[in-house]
């Protein structure tokens, strides 16, 4: 079990830790040129900076189509894997489980804000139901639901009635409880939960457009999730072209201070990143700007030290 869960999980790791690892290179390789004369010496033959930093801007292009291969045809099927391995294991997960989503049958989409696995009860519920077209007809939000034993009873139920558009129909219905044939168990919500990583970047957008009718705070994390898919594969670049400086200046400063200092770099955009992805998700900035503010902030910065290097 544990052979096939780092088996499965090391293409993930690999698209981690890529990023960091062609910074780390990009210093040594390029600090090993300068410290030997030999970037003196390609100058010395009218070779110009831009000719020497090339092959690596080339090789950022090339594992940056890597990551994006893995991340679309592997890797969701690699987190899958490694998820079911888990959660197999932990056959007895209890304690609530946080934005549960999964379609449902007869054409129904379900979401919950949270699920409490030990009382079974769903909060903030929303059901979508579509007709045989996967045209969206009615949408259902209920405060909370409770499993009786064979059905779900719902509390706070309003019912909207839309058109093909997703325009309301009259007015909304309100009850206070009531039941609805909801062929999901409390099983199936915990097993059908789907996971964002463990989709493309097509199934996501997919995904989104079935669910553009819950709410806004549900779609903008989806759409953080789907642009920072997107940037990721550029990340490696981003890494490359941040090495570039700092190993063209190994002559006046140390090995060991050059590395260092790259390494909190790369921890500063991580870090950096997190949280203008956590501002993009609570609705602060756009979704899209913020996947791309860090790495333009760190490629302008690098050309700038570039612009600057003696060479």
């Amino acid at each position: 079990l544990i052979l096939s869960y780092y088996l499965n999980s090391l293409p993930i790791i690999f698209v981690q830790i890529l990023p960091l690892a062609s910074l780390v290179a990009v210093i040594y390789s390029l600090g090993n040129l300068q410290r030997y004369n030999e970037i003196t010496a390609m100058h010395s033959c009218g070779i110009g900076l831009f000719k020497i930093i090339r092959p690596y801007l080339i090789t950022g292009i090339f594992l940056g189509f890597i990551t994006y291969i893995l991340n679309e045809k592997v890797n969701p099927y690699a987190f899958r894997i490694t998820y079911n391995l888990k959660e197999n294991f932990e056959k007895n997960k209890k304690g609530p489980i946080e934005n549960v989503t999964l379609y449902g049958k007869d054409n129904r989409i379900i979401y919950a804000r949270r699920y409490d696995s030990e009382k079974k009860i769903l909060y903030d519920l929303v059901i979508l139901e579509h007709d045989r077209n996967q045209v969206l007809n009615t949408k259902i939000t209920a405060r909370l639901a409770t499993w009786q034993g064979k059905s779900w009873r719902l509390y706070g139920i309003v019912v909207y009635n839309l058109d093909p558009e997703g325009n309301l129909l009259g007015s909304p219905k309100y009850l206070e409880d009531g039941e609805i044939e909801l062929t999901e168990t409390p099983l199936d919500i915990i097993q059908q939960d789907i996971i964002v990583e463990a989709m493309s970047i097509a199934q996501l957008r997919n995904y989104i457009e079935k669910f553009k009718y819950t709410s806004d705070k549900i779609v903008r994390r989806f759409f953080v999730k789907l642009y920072q898919k997107i940037a990721t594969p550029f990340y490696v670049l981003i890494f490359i072209l941040i090495g570039l400086p700092f190993g063209l200046i190994q002559r006046e400063i140390s090995k060991f201070l050059c590395l260092g200092v790259a390494f909190s770099i790369g921890l500063l955009f991580y870090g950096l990143n997190t949280v203008v992805l956590g501002m993009a998700t609570l609705g602060i900035i756009p979704s899209f700007i913020s996947s791309w503010t860090v790495p333009v902030i760190f490629a302008i910065f690098s050309a700038i030290l570039l612009k600057r290097s003696p060479h």
